[in-house]
């Protein structure tokens, strides 16, 4: 396979991280897991016995270090691009060194800041500017409790960088912020193409952190040589995926055209239609949907779909409890029956979803964080929104998707014995 190219791929999630090899022969693509990894949120105590939800971030690096080096022993690598959950993010000090550990978007802080929000710009005016709904742990509102709070690391922040935006930015040293995950932040205004500038000065947000934005699949450069050097592997390129896991998830639906929806499920559920252009109108405010870009400037027209957040806290106290998972059997059994004990596991690990938050969880519109992203479902349906004010046309930039041509056969290999599947439109 001298003419083959091996491509890595990190997906990394609120609960779990991955490394994917992709090899790229005689216009087929394998797909192989090389590592995978946990994830989850760290309690840390802090003033008056107050907890605080943060990610471990150097775990997180590490296991990308090894997840590296694992898939170089297959072979040379010719790219790799990571993506992540959207909507939390790292700040750097004027010497590129994080600033602290980047929070949860679960923590505690951004409670009442939509409230903080509205009494300094109206709803309506946020939603024009940019497109996204209304969710508390959005970035642009982690970053308005900040400046509420005088919080010294904002004042001390030089560069606004999302979570996948660092882990690149540590590999290549270069830090921008791509597409797909500068619209999750709600910091960013799809109508004129870059950060929200008025919107962040409402907000006492210093517009000056925030990076440069390019385009999916963007190389923004070689791996840093000393991290090639480490590894003990040649140079390779550091690409800019589709870093919302989301957008990288939507554009590998095997779907040809522009007539079909699509179905992302993970942590949480997320239903849309890929479209050219953002529908920001009246009525896609008053419904609460979501305009996030995609692979190619697309804009995934989507609504956030509620159910799964109490599952993983819910098996994890099951298993430590050492009573197995037969419950979760018994709620199939019991149909739409309360089961206590389902509720009180759901609630009893505030270290993944807090119980203050659970009943929270209507005033943050009954929508989950914006990183579903690892199962896709092709469902039949129109793509297009009718009528209203939308966003800039798409033009004819190179970097816009087009979903015109045949997408290649993928060839899916799994540790768990399972036969191997092959992925075509149709």
């Amino acid at each position: 396979m001298s003419n083959s190219l091996n491509f890595l791929a990190f997906d990394l999630g609120a609960e779990s991280g991955r490394a994917i090899l992709g090899r790229l022969a005689d216009g087929r693509l394998s797909l192989t897991e090389a590592h995978r990894f946990p994830n989850g949120a760290v309690r840390v105590p802090g003033e008056a016995g107050q907890y605080s939800l943060h990610w471990d971030t150097l775990h997180l690096w590490n296991q990308v270090g090894q997840g590296i080096a694992a898939a170089a022993r297959e072979g040379p690598l010719a790219g790799i691009g990571v993506d992540t959950w959207g909507v939390d993010f790292g700040l750097l000090n004027r010497h590129g060194r994080l600033i602290g550990n980047p929070y949860h978007y679960r923590d505690g802080r951004t409670d009442g800041m939509l409230e903080e929000a509205f009494r300094r710009v109206p709803r309506a005016e946020i939603f024009a500017q940019t497109g996204i709904q209304f969710l508390q742990i959005n970035s642009l509102y982690q970053l308005l409790s900040m400046a509420a709070s005088g919080a010294p690391e904002l004042a001390e922040a030089e560069t606004f960088l999302p979570m996948p935006s660092l882990f690149s930015y540590w590999l290549s040293g270069r830090a921008a912020c791509e597409f797909s995950i500068a619209t999750t932040t709600q910091c960013y205004n799809p109508r004129l193409d870059r950060w929200a500038t008025p919107l962040l000065e409402s907000m006492g947000i210093p517009p000056g952190i925030f990076p440069e934005i390019v385009p999916t699949g963007t190389v923004l450069g070689p791996l840093q040589a000393c991290l090639a050097e480490e590894l003990g592997i040649h140079p390779v390129l550091i690409i800019a995926p589709a870093c919302h896991d989301t957008g990288s998830a939507v554009a590998a639906v095997p779907a040809a055209g522009r007539d079909f929806a699509w179905i992302s499920s993970g942590t949480w559920s997320v239903m849309g239609a890929e479209l050219s252009e953002p529908v920001i109108t009246p009525h896609s405010l008053a419904y609460d949907f979501t305009n996030e870009g995609g692979a190619g400037h697309t804009f995934r027209f989507c609504k956030n779909i509620m159910g799964g957040a109490g599952r993983t806290p819910f098996l994890r106290r099951m298993d430590r409890d050492g009573g197995g998972r037969q419950p979760v059997l018994l709620c199939h059994r019991r149909g739409r029956q309360r089961i206590p004990e389902a509720g009180r596991y759901a609630r009893a690990d505030p270290g993944v979803l807090p119980a203050h938050r659970t009943r929270n969880s209507e005033r943050e519109r009954g929508a989950g964080p914006l990183h579903p992203g690892r199962n896709r479902v092709e469902v039949p349906a129109a793509a297009g929104a009718a009528g209203g004010d939308v966003g800039p046309p798409a033009g004819t930039d190179p970097h816009r998707r087009r979903r015109d041509a045949e997408p290649p056969a993928i060839t899916i290999h799994s540790r768990c014995n399972r036969p191997h599947r092959d992925h075509r439109p149709g």
